[in-house]
C-alpha cells in the first residue's frame, strides 16, 4: 500500500499550530533553497542539505517562532529539498521553486515519533497530540506507516 488520504479534524488550536507548521516547513524549505542558490553563483560549489541541517539550532535561536514546530518536520522539509534538486538533476523536473504562503495547498511531514490508533481512529504527533480522523480505507490492522504528511487543501486538512 502506497498512500491512504484521510480526512483529520483538528481542534481550533491544533489547526494553529498545524498552520505554524505549514509556515515554518515553507520558511526553512525556501531559506535552504536561498543558500543553495547563493552557494552556486558565489563559489560554483553545491551545499549539501546536511550542512543546511546544521545550521538550524543557531537560526532557532535567531528566529524564536522555530521552537514552537516539529523539529523533525523542518529536517524533513530540507530532505525534501534535496529530493526535488535530485529529481531535477535527473530531468524529472524542473527547477525547485520557493514555497508561497498564498498557495491553497499547503503540506508538511511527520517522519517519526508518531502513533496511529485505529481504535480511537486518532493519531498521536509530537506538539499536537491526538487528531482525530475519519477511517473510511478501513486501513489494515498491521499496517506500517513510514511518515505522515499533513495537509491543507482549502479549508480541509487530510
Amino acid at each position: 500500500m502506497k498512500a491512504i488520504r484521510v480526512k483529520i479534524y483538528p481542534k481550533r488550536w491544533q489547526k494553529e499550530l498545524i498552520e505554524k507548521h505549514f509556515g515554518c516547513c515553507r520558511f526553512i524549505y525556501n531559506y535552504g533553497l536561498e543558500r543553495k542558490i547563493k552557494t552556486y553563483t558565489e563559489t560554483k560549489k553545491t551545499i549539501f542539505v546536511c550542512a543546511i541541517q546544521k545550521e538550524l539550532p543557531k537560526l532557532k535561536e535567531e528566529m524564536v517562532w522555530l521552537k514552537e514546530v516539529n523539529a523533525q518536520s523542518l529536517q524533513q522539509s530540507l530532505v525534501d529539498l534535496d529530493s526535488a534538486f535530485s529529481h531535477f538533476f535527473r530531468k524529472n523536473n524542473s527547477f525547485p521553486r520557493f514555497k508561497s504562503r498564498r498557495n491553497p495547498k499547503q503540506s508538511f511531514r511527520i517522519p517519526q515519533s508518531f502513533e496511529v490508533s485505529k481504535t480511537r481512529n486518532a493519531i498521536k504527533i509530537p506538539k499536537l497530540k491526538w487528531i482525530r480522523f475519519r477511517d473510511r480505507f478501513n486501513v489494515p490492522e498491521g499496517a506500517e506507516f513510514r511518515n505522515i504528511t499533513i495537509s491543507r487543501d482549502g479549508t480541509e486538512y487530510f
